[in-house]
């Protein structure tokens, strides 16, 4: 009776501890632990792949952002080195000119190693007019086509950077910067230039540093580009805005954006500076698909692992679930089977084998306990003794087969006649 109590309890009737005890042999059935711990493992392994994942994109981030501030540092410097070498040439040509000496005064500082190379700078000397009265070149103009220079220069003594202006026969641009020339009583009396090609300006382009998509350019404070490069490309006279890009400190280095660049449409991680002697700002940028993408390989390393890894514990929890389920299923089957031959081992203990009513002994056991209620809650009970006649003889005459057969049929017949709370036993041979 305890047993089946136990089987057919309910948890909401069951003490903590009892119902405790049933929640974990719940858990640790193979149906539901193994299924269970493939969850758990599983979410421990993404959560993994995941963390790994976005710690290799922010690492990859924050080395793309450093590289690109110190590219721009480094770009900045190349440019204001050569800004001043060129200004300080404008200003000793300045200082050294003579009215009617410009060819003097070229040869002369030409002679001592004072001006730029030629093969990359070329120098003319102009009239208040635009006529080049001398040159470096060898087949110089004749006059000065940027006139908005020399009109700007009448008025005011500033260093004139020009907007890049295509080269005769040639895919570069040319750059021109330009100081005035100043008599005794500061009368205008004409320009100092110097033209370099734009390339000169981001010559420094390394692809082992930039990349095939990385970006320099010298953007002009008008808007223009005076020079830019990207891969093995280079332009000049875009324009853009560059406010946005130096942000609202003109003078410190602005924090690296992840931007859409809109001269090209790629995004990069941007820096700009604004230059402070001059009205020029350097751009560098390094391309995000490139920086990132030795990130996205790891990750897809990542991804690719955890899938197998997923697969193989998968395919192990469930040999190992469908084993252990085959382990529980034969245990129970031996304990329904131990049960199963207790019962029948009891059955044989307290039956007659040949009839299957209860035996002397069951018959005893029951008659105490009958007689004890009786004697307790007053009640009758009534005991009758049955002995079959001429027993013997019908053995002896047809057989033990036909006398075992009579007796079946006698107890078939008399467990018929009585109520199934009344015990019809056998007690001994026809008794």
């Amino acid at each position: 009776m305890k047993t089946h109590d136990a089987e057919t309890a309910t948890p909401d009737s069951l003490t903590p501890t009892s119902r405790l005890r049933h929640l974990l042999s719940r858990i640790t059935e193979p149906l539901i632990l193994f299924p269970g711990l493939a969850v758990l493992l599983l979410g421990a392994l993404w959560m993994a792949t995941i963390s790994l994942a976005r710690v290799e994109h922010t690492n990859a981030d924050a080395a793309a952002t450093l590289s690109t501030r110190e590219l721009t540092d480094t770009y900045e410097a190349q440019v204001v080195r050569a800004m001043r070498e060129i200004d300080r040439t404008l200003k000793l040509v300045v200082y050294a000119h003579r009215p009617g000496e410009a060819e003097a005064v070229l040869s002369r500082l030409s002679a001592e190693n004072l001006l730029l190379p030629t093969f990359l700078f070329t120098v003319h000397i102009a009239d208040a007019d635009g006529r080049i009265e001398a040159s470096t070149a060898p087949a110089p103009p004749d006059r000065i086509p940027d006139t908005a220079t020399i009109d700007l220069l009448r008025t005011q003594d500033i260093l004139v950077i020009s907007p890049p202006a295509p080269e005769t026969g040639g895919d570069d641009s040319t750059l021109t910067f330009a100081r005035r020339l100043s008599g005794p009583d500061n009368r205008f009396e004409g320009i100092v230039t110097i033209s370099v090609t734009a390339s000169y300006f981001v010559s420094g382009y390394d692809p082992a540093k930039f990349g095939q998509a990385g970006f320099i350019g010298l953007l002009g404070t008008d808007g223009i580009f005076r020079a830019a490069r990207s891969g093995e490309t280079i332009t000049a006279g875009g324009t853009t805005d560059y406010r946005p890009l130096t942000g609202d400190e003109e003078f410190e280095l602005t924090p690296v954006s992840s931007m859409i660049n809109p001269w090209d449409g790629i995004k990069r991680f941007t820096a700009a500076r604004k230059l402070y002697e001059f009205p020029l700002v350097v751009v560098a940028g390094l391309s995000e698909a490139e920086q990132l993408s030795p990130a996205a390989a790891k990750a897809r390393t990542y991804i690719a692992r955890s899938s197998i890894a997923s697969v193989a514990l998968i395919a192990l929890l469930t040999l190992l679930g469908y084993l252990s389920w085959q382990l529980q299923q034969s245990r129970q089957r031996a304990a329904r089977e131990q049960v199963a031959h207790a019962k029948r081992i009891e059955y044989m203990a307290q039956h007659d084998i040949l009839t299957g009513l209860p035996n002397r002994a069951f018959f005893s056991h029951m008659l105490t306990k009958l007689l004890a209620l009786a004697k307790r809650y007053h009640r009758p009970l009534a005991v009758l003794f049955l002995d079959l006649d001429h027993f013997k003889l019908i053995n002896d005459t047809l057989g033990h087969d036909a006398g075992d057969a009579l007796l079946k049929e006698v107890a078939r017949r008399l467990q018929e006649s009585v109520r199934e709370s009344d015990i019809v036993a056998r007690l001994a041979g026809d008794e």
